[in-house]
């Protein structure tokens, strides 16, 4: 297993459960690999180094401020990452010294992207585990956190995690700004999606295929996915898909949501998942399944139930009940498996005590991810 980071401590607090980019005083953390759909700024072209990285290889920064386009479909593959804390001006009028995080690497093509991870993977027997993070998460946050899950048990883990980092509108200040942020996040996310589809290829091939790539998306890093599914074209593409505390509809497999036959008053009809819970499904490779991690008692959730038109989360409800209800489309079934964790309070409650809801990283999940992608 390659080396891929260096110590970062656990950070807390977000509204996801999952850090605070004010709380974290991190070392800098490494990581070989990293896609993002934040705009990165270009400081300068990798000289005498094209056998490494490719003709169009170019030293890259990004960080949390960078706003977000609602027509953006740019995506940056990057390679040798480093996140740091550095300091800055404080234009505040008390005299407290003020840092940030910047994330620096060498961005590079798709197709050198893919080379190196091929290659990583026959140096190191590794498989990959892209990870994808949910509502207002800092990018240095989510390196820091998703490194316990590789770190937490390295002789049982198969698995090297690459972060995958769409942009958040900031930290939320009450409960006005935080619904005004939800709304706007939600269509950042979806954009996130259609900008890594447009990375795939158009005829209906996988540059996977030879790449033993799974994901774990968590909280509205689930409507990353739903979407990327619903734009990419379908294509047998990751080995698994972990759905974590899944901030979409429970509904998403359903037969009459994925056939667009379901009947809603006009005020509450907004069906955006369309067919992309088949699409998923058909971008799994052969033995390939999707687990559906739910927290009845998730808070995170519960709220956007109410933000959503009183429609039940995924994350909270799972796969299950709708199973029972004979509603899950046929094709979709024999791909579905339902992770309960009722009876796992205690542990839940551990990764997160305000909302049980950034449990992503706990100990029984990572042994979980482990079992499943060490299995194959």
């Amino acid at each position: 297993m390659a080396e891929e980071f260096i110590t970062n401590p656990e950070v807390r607090g977000s509204p996801d459960g999952s850090g605070d980019k004010d709380s974290a005083k991190t070392k800098p953390t490494f990581y070989k690999f990293l896609v993002t759909t934040i705009d990165v700024i270009i400081k300068g072209k990798v000289q005498d180094a094209e056998d490494e990285y490719g003709v169009d290889a170019e030293y890259v920064q990004f960080d949390g401020d960078i706003q977000a386009r609602l027509d953006d479909d740019d995506t940056a593959f990057l390679l040798n990452v480093t996140s740091k804390e550095i300091p800055i001006d404080n234009d505040d009028d008390d005299d407290k010294p003020k840092t940030k995080f910047v994330q620096d690497g060498i961005k590079v093509s798709k197709s050198t992207f893919l080379q190196k991870l091929y290659d990583e993977q026959q140096r190191t027997n590794t498989k990959f585990l892209a990870c994808v993070h949910g509502f207002q998460v800092e990018p240095h946050v989510w390196m820091s956190e998703i490194k316990k899950i590789q770190t937490s048990n390295p002789d049982a883990v198969p698995y090297t995690t690459i972060p995958v980092i769409w942009p958040s509108v900031g930290k939320a200040v009450g409960i006005i700004d935080l619904d005004r942020k939800y709304d706007k996040e939600q269509k950042i996310a979806a954009q996130a999606g259609v900008a890594l589809a447009a990375m795939t290829e158009s005829d209906g091939t996988s540059s996977t295929e030879d790449i033993s790539i799974s994901l774990l998306c968590h909280s509205m890093g689930n409507r990353v996915l739903l979407m990327f599914a619903q734009m990419a074209p379908e294509a047998k593409r990751f080995d698994h898909v972990f759905m974590v505390a899944a901030d979409v509809w429970e509904e998403v497999f359903n037969e009459r949501v994925i056939t667009d036959t379901w009947c809603q008053p006009p005020w509450n009809y907004t069906n955006y998942f369309k067919d992309s819970g088949l699409r998923l499904c058909n971008m799994l490779k052969d033995n390939g399944k999707i687990h559906v991690v739910h927290y009845p008692k998730d808070i995170a959730l519960l709220s956007s139930h109410y933000w959503e038109n009183r429609r039940n989360r995924l994350g909270r409800h799972g796969t299950a009940a709708q199973d029972k209800l004979g509603r899950l489309d046929r094709r979709v079934e024999d791909k579905l498996v339902d992770v309960d964790l009722s009876n796992d309070t205690v542990e839940v409650l551990k990764q997160d005590t305000v909302l049980s809801h950034g449990y992503y990283g706990m100990p029984k999940l990572i042994d979980y991810y482990s079992s499943v992608l060490g299995g194959d």
